[in-house]
């Protein structure tokens, strides 16, 4: 960690960052910015208008709090460095986290007006107008979120470089700017008490340069480490996903929605991106009794974890429950209820269902079952379109095949949907032929073999 020294200006590197005082600056980005080289030729360096940040936070981290080193983004790191860059932004949050003090800069913000008596206010400064707080740019921002959770002594700074007030001072205002719990802000609730659902809505709304910073941005709220592929664009935040299903197994990472305006019938497990997740920060988990501890498995068809699917007759609405639900109002719909996705099942696997609409049951399900699942990652337009081309099944059993515990023997198999006993849709496309053998305890013990046909023309032929 390249730290700069506070009375001299100048770089320096510190292998132990965690056994050093220092202060760190949260800013926007600007033109004329200081870079990691130009800090080697401080005359060059001054020349930029973006040095006088740096000047700044240096001044106040000495004068005011007493420490000999401070670190700002936009000097510290070596961006040509394609390593160095990669550890930087997957220890940004501890970095933050570790620093004495966190500098806020609000360039946008107006210097305040000297404060007028107040009989509402005699003794205390009144607290900051949450709407025009909200218009500085800061605070949309992606990578300035985790610069307001992961410290714990936040000073804000207007654009004159004027005190204006601290985290937790104004952690109520920030909280309703920012959707951010306000224990969180307060500390008095842990990070990873937080589903993963909500974290995702605080960056719902908030943007970055980069497409990928989107997700690098996050790395720190999951407590993730993963490396930096920049032109992958979007993949990074599937690949942020995936990372955050190996590590836990919360079920609300599929409660996002697709926008409204999407037309696309059929989507996979993952968001792509934050902003599909704008609609969850009330959300929390229901009774942690009802939490799935099976773990999650990755593999290149999808994600496979064992769960139970309900299915509602005689629709064949498949729908799988995210153990979470509103509290309160749900800013989707405007309901409170429980969160659930809609599944449909195909040859290749299932997939969501109504991705655009918050999945509301008006009567009991006619029936569960658990079985492992395996949800498709992502599923393309044309995928989609193909998809919705067929019925939710052809061939239906409609009698009880594992009454005795013993499993019927399909084939093809991966057209077989063993909760709802019939095959995927997809078997009308072309000429299909599938055998199910199924056991016969009493009174024969033999097996009863059953062979269906679907022909082009619409014909179906059932044979023993």
């Amino acid at each position: 960690m390249w730290l700069i020294n506070t009375r001299t200006l100048t770089l320096e590197e510190i292998h132990n960052p965690s056994a050093v005082k220092y202060a760190i600056l949260s800013h926007t980005w600007e033109k004329e910015e200081v870079s990691f080289q130009d800090m080697a030729y401080l005359p060059k360096a001054k020349g930029k208008v973006g040095f006088a940040k740096i000047a700044r936070t240096c001044e106040m981290a000495l004068e005011k709090e007493g420490l000999e080193y401070a670190w700002v983004d936009t000097c510290c790191i070596d961006k040509t460095s394609s390593a160095e860059l990669s550890e930087a932004i997957n220890s940004m949050f501890q970095w933050y986290k570790q620093a004495d003090v966190c500098f806020v800069f609000l360039s946008d913000l107006s210097p305040q007006t000297k404060p007028q008596p107040s009989s509402r206010w005699p003794f205390h400064k009144a607290p900051e107008d949450a709407a025009i707080l909200s218009s500085c740019k800061w605070f949309s921002r992606g990578w300035t979120l985790q610069e307001l959770i992961a410290p714990t002594y936040v000073k804000f700074y207007d654009a004159s470089w004027q005190y204006r007030f601290t985290k937790d001072g104004e952690a109520s205002t920030l909280s309703a700017i920012t959707r951010i719990d306000y224990n969180i802000l307060a500390f008095k609730r842990e990070l990873t008490s937080v589903p993963v659902a909500v974290k995702m809505s605080w960056a719902s709304r908030r943007e970055t340069t980069r497409i990928e910073d989107r997700a690098y941005s996050l790395l720190g709220l999951f407590d993730i480490n993963m490396p930096m592929l920049y032109g992958e664009g979007h993949k990074a935040f599937q690949r942020l996903q995936e990372e955050i299903v190996k590590e836990t197994n919360d079920l609300s990472l599929f409660a996002w929605l697709a926008a409204s305006s999407s037309k696309q019938p059929y989507r996979g497990a993952f968001a792509v991106s934050p902003s599909e997740f704008a609609h969850c920060a009330t959300l929390k988990q229901k009774s942690s009794m009802d939490i799935i501890l099976t773990p999650f498995s990755i593999t290149n068809r999808g994600i496979s974890f064992q769960a139970v699917v309900f299915v509602s007759m005689p629709e064949d609405r498949c729908y799988l429950d995210l153990n979470c639900r509103t509290d309160g109002i749900c800013w989707s719909c405007g309901t409170e209820h429980v969160i659930r996705i809609g599944l449909q099942h195909t040859a290749d696997g299932w997939v969501r269902k109504s991705p655009t609409e918050c999945w509301l049951i008006k009567k009991p399900a006619t029936f569960s079952r658990e079985r492992e699942i395996c949800i498709r990652k992502q599923v393309g337009w044309e995928r989609s379109k193909v998809i919705s081309k067929f019925p939710a099944h052809s061939f239906r059993v409609n009698f009880d095949l594992e009454t005795d515990g013993r499993r019927i023997i399909v084939s093809p198999q991966h057209y077989w949907n063993p909760i709802s006993r019939s095959f995927a849709g997809e078997a009308f496309q072309e000429d299909f032929v599938a055998t199910l053998i199924i056991p016969v305890t009493q009174p024969t013990h033999h097996r009863l073999m059953l062979r269906l046909v679907k022909y082009l023309n619409g014909r179906e032929v059932t044979g023993k």
